[in-house]
């Protein structure tokens, strides 16, 4: 099981003051979070977990979690506003980007709006969620997955084009407990940023600078429609603006495929 004294040891209390409740198996580490919000913990709380039996993505589809990733929750307050959630969202992901370079060199980067990806093959995913009472928003759990020490022959065949690992990009194995301190430190880090400028301005720009989707041709799908053109910018809210044959189009939810440029 991940070693929570391993991960500790490697935080300033002064910089990253949370409570850390480590698991072996879980049905999904944001669903934890949220009992553990129901029961009143509405900050300061990370899960991580050696894998889940039902994790799951955007759209509540199927995340594969098998031991050997990094599988974690953290539960914050809102920053600044509730609207702030999609923005969130982006500062765990350049959290994410940011860590994995760190640890293991790789070149991972973001595909709008918060698939983790190296040479266009997903490597991890975050699903930011608001929990709410009544209309307030009481805290926001922030999720991720990142494939860590696996290989590939660990995911269903039809997978296994699609994904990658951090071990299978590098030939090496890291340690969990390593990834998940240095992942927390850079959240916090962001999260400090944040509050003292009062502006989510310094994650927006670090995300469109690692942001693989922009200047892309991309396929949007979407419930009642899909469409194609070139994703151009990243707004306030974190919306993808993407320029199609009619104009621009602000895309807030949906599927965004990459095409290519050529096409």
């Amino acid at each position: 099981m991940v070693n929570s004294d391993e991960i500790v040891k490697q935080l300033d209390p002064r910089e990253v003051d949370l409570r850390l409740v480590c698991f072996g198996k879980v049905d999904s580490t944001n669903d934890v979070a949220k009992r553990f919000v129901e029961e009143g913990v509405c900050e300061g709380l990370a899960i991580v977990s050696d894998c889940q039996t039902a994790g799951r993505g955007r759209f509540d589809r199927s995340w594969e979690s098998p031991r050997g990733g990094l599988y974690a929750s953290i539960v914050v307050k809102p920053l600044l506003s509730p609207a702030t959630l999609p923005l969130m969202g982006f500062m765990l992901g350049c959290s994410a980007v940011s860590a994995i370079k760190s640890s293991s060199f790789i070149d991972a980067r973001l595909k709008w709006p918060n698939d983790i990806i190296v040479n266009e093959k997903k490597v991890g995913g975050i699903l930011s969620e608001a929990v709410t009472e009544g209309n307030q928003v009481v805290a926001i759990i922030l999720g991720i997955g990142i494939n860590v020490n696996l290989q590939l022959d660990d995911y269903p065949e039809d997978l296994r084009k699609s994904v990658t690992t951090v071990s299978h990009e590098t030939g090496v194995e890291i340690p969990i407990e390593d990834l998940a301190a240095l992942l927390l430190k850079e959240v916090y880090a962001r999260m400090r940023k944040v509050e003292t400028r009062q502006t989510f301005q310094p994650v927006l720009t670090e995300y469109k600078s690692v942001c693989n989707t922009l200047g892309k041709r991309v396929r949007v799908e979407q419930i009642d429609r899909t469409f194609e053109g070139i994703a151009l910018d990243v707004d306030e809210f974190g919306a993808l603006i993407v320029k199609t044959e009619s104009g621009e189009e602000t895309v807030s939810a949906g599927d965004v495929l990459h095409l290519d440029l050529k096409t």
